[in-house]
């Protein structure tokens, strides 16, 4: 195979700034290719030419093995005697990923054949590995997760694929080989002779005009090439891709970045290794169930063909499952389906709660998604003798909550089916309250995918798409520009939690509600609870209702209820703010609630006291402007400086301490407006209480 190594240009990359572009240093590297190269896998399985074989579900199998250096080296023009050098032995290990009744490696073999921006998958993945792809429901909107292949093992990789050619109308096969490695580096593989600056970035293939390579397309050649791993090629109507990674370090890729988990016994603490650290067939096995089971050996999957998965040829059968992920499989589809469902066959029956989440704004259809939930037993997971299978906290390798209960577990996707994150007791869960040792809370929020945004620019599922970073691990929101920051997926988050915490709400008397008449005063009797303060997250029961405005001259003024939590020492809510009449300037200070009257921060402090609470942020989004919708929104950190923009300049108000306690708002010109704003504060003391004040 004739080598062509990648020249150094303008805007051009090198190998050691590829390896760093992927930031995931957390993720175990195993995960981190399971993650990118079955949802690779799944993307080229969304379509399939009728010539090809079809199948209701997408093949991916994992392989290992010995191969011989030599042979291999021998067909790598340019880096033979520097590989010999470092692999004198007569054996290496090598790790494929193969899908079968997928697309393939489709598109032209070269980028001078590109027309229309169409690159194709052979491009994308081999030769311009940061271009996305752009399918609807695809995995990555980044591209840069291909180069997982890279670091998996001395960042050299193999592609073989076999597609149906709509040109020549046959099948036809396509091998290449590339290599990305840290150009400055001692041990480099790829030559430098001639080359002034060497990028650390090659391919090999057959040569073409000008130095050039392309995929080698003789069928003789390839089998050849296969038979170094043994591998067999695709044959009949099989389409499909095989990426091999040859010379693999198990040792090291079991023990990168291995969480220590721990257990306190009588005498002390055991450390526990789970039994799949040992193997990376295991180890495979349980990282597909970790982030794929949405979608592993489930034909109630809807969004494309479902997946079947092997390791060296042994299907991972849905009798092989672990109770946990058959059980979280469950509540994806219920919250699919919108409704409680259960495969009696293979689980015992649990409650499954489902609940909708819906927002009001930025969607065509208010339903954003559902979410779903149960709590189950540690004999339902098959935790007690004689299974005696681990925690739900290892199997998803997060840390346990170290105390007498368990924190729940809640996972997240969209239309790919691929587990964007196991957040525990965070932003999605922040007022989900714990549960006894014996017992686990698990959850799921499945993306109403085919939903519209309002505006019609795009799907739900674009949207967050481009959400998520290089890495896949979150979902948060941005500006879609013209100054437009929908809250979208911090509404989610908010509604998720709200609506899993009430679920779990012990019944207690409704109390009255209380409202001061004074202009702008909402005392904290909504907002803080009278007892049980604590650490614990609780989130205040309320039903929908119709919000009580006070007047004040040219404003009005409404807490809502339903918008207000607290948890721990931190408390969250908002009001609703509308002009009567054009206004152009107004203040939003929170000021200190005692029996005799209320008094602002800053005359407390000249006082010498300590404050008894402090904002953390205060979110302002702007719905109304002189009775048009208006769609805008302001994230004011209280470290952040003083905002302005073409319509509103915002600043922070803080005491001589440098605590934040309101908002100076000014608009350009007179405006009428509807507006709300989420105060997140710091709670120092219980024994005052916040009260909203508006000059």
């Amino acid at each position: 195979m004739k080598i062509e190594v990648a020249k150094l240009g303008r805007m051009s990359q090198t190998g050691s700034s590829l390896m760093t572009l992927y930031q995931d240093k957390h993720t175990p590297v195993l995960d981190l290719l399971v993650r990118e190269s079955v949802q690779n896998c799944l993307d080229a399985g969304n379509s399939v030419n009728e010539h090809a074989e079809s199948k209701k579900y997408v093949e991916v199998s994992f392989l290992t093995g010995d191969f011989c250096p030599s042979e291999l080296n021998d067909i790598l023009e340019g880096s033979t005697d520097a590989l010999n050098n470092r692999f004198p032995d007569i054996s290496a290990r090598y790790l494929a990923i193969r899908d079968k009744y997928a697309v393939g490696l489709t598109g032209p073999l070269r980028m001078s054949e590109v027309k229309d921006y169409k690159y194709g998958n052979l491009l994308k993945l081999v030769y311009d590995i940061c271009k996305p792809q752009e399918g609807a429901g695809a995995g990555g909107s980044w591209g840069i997760g291909k180069t997982i292949y890279f670091r998996v093992g001395i960042g050299l990789v193999i592609y073989y694929s076999r597609i149906w050619d709509e040109k020549e109308m046959k099948f036809c096969s396509r091998f290449a080989a590339s290599m990305v490695e840290d150009e400055h580096s001692k041990d480099a593989i790829i030559p430098k002779d001639g080359i002034a600056n060497n990028t650390g970035i090659a391919w090999w293939g057959a040569a073409v005009d000008k130095g050039e390579t392309e995929p080698i397309t003789n069928e003789d050649e390839i089998i050849n090439y296969l038979k170094i791993f043994g591998i067999k090629p695709f044959e009949n109507k099989e389409t499909g891709t095989i990426v091999i990674v040859p010379y693999i370090d198990e040792d090291w890729l079991l023990t990168n970045n291995r969480i220590e988990e721990s257990d306190t016994i009588e005498f002390g603490v055991e450390h526990i290794i789970p039994t799949w650290l040992h193997s990376i067939d295991e180890y495979i096995s349980i990282a597909v169930q970790r982030w794929y089971f949405p979608r592993l050996n489930n034909p109630s999957y809807t969004f494309g063909r479902y997946l079947k998965l092997y390791v060296n040829n042994q299907l991972i059968k849905k009798d092989d499952m672990l109770p946990l992920f058959l059980y979280w499989q469950q509540l994806y589809n219920s919250a699919i389906q919108g409704k409680a469902v259960l495969d009696s066959d293979y689980c015992e029956d649990i409650d499954i709660k489902v609940e909708k989440i819906t927002l009001k704004k930025y969607l065509d259809d208010s339903c954003a998604g559902y979410v779903a939930f149960s709590t189950i037993g540690r004999d339902v997971l098959g935790m007690c003798p004689p299974d005696n299978l681990y925690s739900p906290y290892i199997y998803t390798d997060t840390e346990d909550s170290e105390n007498d209960s368990n924190r729940p577990l809640f996972a997240f996707c969209r239309m790919p089916g691929m587990v964007v994150n196991y957040k525990g007791n965070e932003e999605w869960l922040k007022s989900v309250p714990y549960t006894e040792k014996d017992k686990y809370l698990i959850a799921i929020f499945a993306l109403n995918s085919n939903n519209m945004m309002a505006d019609g620019t795009q799907k739900l599922e674009e949207y967050i798409r481009k959400s998520e970073l290089a890495d896949h691990h979150s979902w948060d929101d941005y500006n879609i520009g013209n100054g437009k920051r929908p809250d979208v997926i911090s509404k989610i988050k908010w509604h998720t939690a709200k609506k899993i915490a009430k679920a779990y709400e012990p019944e207690t008397e409704d109390t009255e509600k209380k409202v001061d008449t004074g202009w702008g005063k909402v005392m904290a009797d909504l907002i803080l609870p009278k007892e049980g303060f604590g650490t614990r997250s609780t989130r205040k029961s309320s039903q929908q209702s119709r919000l009580n405005y006070e007047n004040h001259k040219s404003l009005s003024i409404a807490l809502s209820e339903e918008d207000t939590a607290f948890w721990g020492d931190e408390m969250e809510f908002t009001y609703y703010i509308k002009s009567r009449e054009k206004i152009q300037a107004f203040n939003l200070n929170l000021h200190i609630g005692t029996e005799a009257k209320s008094i602002s921060p800053p005359e407390w402090e000249n006082d010498g006291l300590f404050l008894p609470f402090e904002i953390k942020s205060i979110l302002l989004r702007l719905d109304k402007l002189d009775g048009h919708n208006e769609q805008k929104i302001w994230k004011i950190e209280s470290s952040d400086p003083n905002v302005f923009d073409s319509l509103l300049s915002i600043k922070n108000n803080k005491t001589i301490s440098g605590i934040a306690y309101g908002l100076s708002l000014q608009f350009t010109d007179l405006h009428s407006f509807l507006m709300s704003a989420t105060f997140t504060l710091k709670v120092n003391s219980r024994k005052v209480k916040p009260i909203l004040k508006s000059e």
